[in-house]
């Protein structure tokens, strides 16, 4: 076990003499008072401590802000609950498959990398004590291991009632959702048959050498939340995903009980076409889409003092 210090280094004055001490804001009798926790002497003598021998003992600096937002932020989303009640109770390495997750997507969030990299990441965070596990023994292997017994079904479970959970809690609202794609090279062979979301296709990061998967998500304007996600082909156009997309997300929104009266989308170009923009009006679907400037030249050229302020007629 290890104490978490939230310290600073303090100078104080005595006579002619000037001293430092390591000290801790701490509430005494309802008021924040320093309290010191070392005297380091002057700085004559904590230069001669540092050259000749080590000052202080099993002291070690961990990453402890973020990881302990997120850690918390989880608590009260009762994600681990969700995840611990849907996927399977299997435990491997002490952890169970929700834990592992969990602990996986905090990684990904504040550092993201290699599963092979979490270890290493986690030992310089206090994620270990926060959340109970030896780092050393989560190798990329424990995560392989724990994400191969869920099935596709059980994560749309999940995910249904963790959105279903942020609902009640008031935390989604259907009024404005951001939806875009993106996609993820993958190095699979190409002699490997395996995989059905591998494909080749237009990729973004410039690697059309390899095989690739799509990500599709809708997101809220309040929190970027997804409450909806959609992993697909990755030989597939943006354009064509949209409508089907479109109508899962209406679905969804109304299987929440959330107002899709209300229901406007955001999107960008590459989900541009005709048809599109048809069913969109056919299905009286509120939206906000981007426009190319090179073929909309008039539009530009409007000076800004022709333009007049709009009230929103939501408000």
């Amino acid at each position: 076990m290890y104490k978490l210090i939230m310290a600073t280094i303090r100078k104080q004055k005595v006579g002619k003499h000037t001293y430092w001490q390591i000290v801790e804001s701490r509430r005494v009798n309802g008021k924040p008072r320093p309290v010191v926790l070392m005297h380091l002497g002057t700085a004559e003598q904590l230069m001669y401590k540092l050259r000749n021998g080590p000052l202080i003992k099993n002291v070690r600096s961990r990453s402890h802000g973020a990881v302990h937002l997120l850690w918390q932020t989880a608590a009260e989303l009762n994600v681990l609950n969700i995840f611990e009640q849907h996927f399977p109770d299997r435990i491997r390495d002490g952890q169970t498959v929700g834990k592992s997750l969990l602990l996986a997507a905090i990684y990904r969030s504040l550092s993201p990398g290699s599963k092979r990299g979490f270890s290493e990441w986690a030992n310089q965070t206090t994620l270990p004590a926060l959340a109970g596990f030896t780092s050393d023994k989560l190798d990329s292997r424990h995560f392989w291991d724990q994400m191969d017994t869920i099935t596709d079904a059980q994560l749309e479970a999940a995910e249904q009632a963790l959105t279903r959970h942020m609902v009640e809690q008031g935390l989604l609202s259907s009024r404005l959702l951001f939806y875009d794609l993106t996609n993820f090279a993958t190095h699979i062979a190409s002699t490997n048959e395996k995989s059905d979301l591998a494909k080749r296709g237009r990729n973004q990061q410039k690697r059309n050498d390899l095989k690739q998967f799509g990500l599709a998500q809708v997101v809220t304007r309040e929190f970027l939340v997804p409450v909806l996600s959609n992993v697909y082909e990755g030989n597939q156009v943006d354009s064509t995903r949209f409508i089907p997309f479109l109508h899962q997300l209406r679905n969804k929104l109304t299987e929440l009980q959330l107002a899709v009266e209300e229901f406007t989308v955001v999107f960008d170009k590459g989900s541009h076409t005709k048809k599109n923009f048809a069913e969109l009006d056919a299905s009286e679907i509120s939206y906000v889409a981007s426009l190319s400037p090179a073929y909309h030249k008039d539009l530009v050229n409007i000076p800004f003092s022709k333009y007049t302020p709009v009230r929103d007629w939501r408000e």
